[in-house]
């Protein structure tokens, strides 16, 4: 999927107040609070295709009216709730600092904010940027370094890549000879912007979401 071209190189978070009518079984209405709850939390860290970008908090879910639907010969219950979000909206161009994971000569593959896998494909690359050595090695085209595992890498997006349920990857690029590169070999002004916040909001959110799974 081809993200939303936009002019910002910096991805934004917005808040989103959410209406969906939820479908629950009768055993779900038992405990209605904690049903609700746990669908709506499944959004989590999954890309939201409404709000083009991925999902770092839930919160104040509950039902919103006192009716729910019933469709005919359905033992499905449609119970109507309301929620808050927080999204990181992402769009092409926007610019960010990943950590390398794997390095092939056909890809390099980096994860952001120690959760999220971003892929990018050789002819993604720039030999300005990165190039390979005789051993078929990534190196720096500057400082002629070997990249490792690890190693801050800045980079595009270029796309998303959607997959079942909400589960998607990063497409990123390395063209932007300013912008993408060896975090070490980018000039001061063209390094993006601190993001400890959003770093900050996925631990948040992740440590939740793994004390309510246990």
């Amino acid at each position: 999927m081809e993200v939303e071209e936009g002019a910002s190189s910096q991805a934004q978070i917005e808040k989103k107040k959410c209406e969906e009518l939820i479908p629950l079984y009768p055993c779900d209405l038992r405990n209605l609070k904690n049903s609700l709850k746990n669908f709506v939390q499944k959004k989590l860290f999954k890309w939201d295709q409404k709000h083009q970008g991925i999902v770092l908090q839930c919160k104040n879910i509950k039902k919103s009216s006192e009716k729910a639907s019933i469709h005919d010969e359905s033992p499905v219950i449609f119970v109507p709730c309301s929620y808050r979000l927080k999204v990181l909206q992402i769009k092409q161009g926007d610019v960010f600092l990943g950590q390398v994971t794997q390095t092939f000569n056909t890809h390099i593959s980096l994860q952001l904010f120690g959760l999220f896998n971003v892929l990018i494909y050789a002819d993604d690359i720039s030999d300005k940027i990165l190039k390979l050595n005789d051993d078929s090695e990534w190196v720096d085209a500057k400082e002629n370094t070997v990249i490792e595992v690890s190693d801050d890498i800045q980079f595009e997006v270029k796309t998303v890549d959607l997959q079942e349920f909400g589960d998607f990857m990063l497409i990123g690029s390395l063209k932007n000879t300013k912008k993408n590169g060896p975090y070490s070999s980018i000039k001061d002004k063209y390094k993006v912007m601190d993001h400890t916040k959003i770093q900050e909001l996925v631990e948040k959110s992740l440590s939740k979401y793994s004390n309510l799974k246990e």
